[in-house]
């Protein structure tokens, strides 16, 4: 499951990167990029799954990346800070400390993670079936300025919260 997610998230930030550089600009260069990114997740999960303490460093990078991304919104909602390159620099510096954390503290920074991770995706998955209340990464990259935030986003971080909690306790 781990390498999967690995290589699912290998996929978002090389699709993600090539969009903020501007890589993806026709159909074709997409197709290219998406597939060059497919495969690079494929490749990614294949030769960690044996490697366990690769993989609990991965989960830790994850993790702290979605933690960075979500401190992210949070900021920018009370703040109004909009700059494109500090939604990069705090998700990379938070993945960095994950990573860090998880080589140190292994099955803690282990039940950490997989509770936020899952935590994350879950509330992110539901944003999807309202849209417009909470900002996609996409939006958060390209024009953070122009995002409004209502009560239905302070709901999705409760569900977070919620679900972070429960799935960490049990």
């Amino acid at each position: 499951m781990t390498a999967s997610l690995i290589g699912i998230f290998i996929v978002g930030v090389v699709c993600s990167l090539s969009l903020a550089f501007g890589f993806m600009t026709s159909t074709a260069a997409g197709v290219i990029i998406f597939i060059v990114a497919l495969g690079l997740g494929v490749l990614a999960g294949v030769l960690i799954r044996r490697k366990i303490w690769l993989m609990v460093g991965l989960l830790g990078l994850i993790a702290g990346f979605f933690s960075g991304s979500l401190f992210f919104a949070l900021l920018g909602s009370m703040t109004g800070l909009t700059a494109n390159w500090a939604y990069w620099v705090v998700s990379a510096i938070l993945g960095i400390t994950g990573c860090i954390l998880a080589c140190f503290f292994g099955k803690t920074i282990v039940l950490l993670s997989t509770s936020l991770v899952g935590s994350y995706m879950f509330m992110r998955s539901w944003t999807l079936f309202f849209p417009g209340h909470y900002p996609s990464e996409q939006e958060i990259v390209d024009d953070y300025s122009t995002i409004e935030y209502d009560m239905a986003f302070w709901i999705f971080i409760g569900i977070f919260i919620v679900t972070f909690i429960g799935s960490f306790v049990f």
